[in-house]
């Protein structure tokens, strides 16, 4: 208590201005902290069947009938409320449209399209 007292003593101007510019600070800090987490702790996670985005996948295949038959029918089966698939045929010279074209009866979620090539030699990019 008596270095308390010395120090209230032998304090100057300049000492004052540093020990009130940090406890403005510490709570100014204070405050952002508990404002911001007390926002956390209330929060409250929206319900995810009350409105959901519609999404929409875009995979571009070419000679790509074995991995078509392995994923899509995962991709088609997804819990999602709101999608659909869109798959663009690269002039594909597999069986890929014929695999296509039977989960497509078999899903009306999953939308078919094609390229158009000049040249039927062009390299699979992976």
């Amino acid at each position: 208590m008596q270095e308390l007292l010395a120090f209230s003593r032998e304090i100057q101007t300049f000492d004052i201005v540093i020990l009130s510019v940090s406890g403005s600070i510490w709570l100014l800090v204070m405050f952002y902290n508990i404002q911001f987490y007390l926002r956390l702790a209330f929060y409250k996670v929206p319900g995810s069947g009350s409105a959901s985005v519609p999404v929409s996948v875009i995979m571009i295949v070419r000679n790509e009938e074995e991995n078509l038959k392995k994923h899509l029918n995962g991709w088609l089966s997804m819990g999602y409320p709101n999608y659909e698939i869109l798959v663009v045929d690269d002039f594909s010279e597999d069986n890929s449209l014929t695999v296509l074209g039977v989960l497509r009866q078999q899903h009306p979620r999953l939308k078919l399209t094609g390229l158009n090539q000049e040249t039927r030699y062009s390299q699979n990019l992976r």
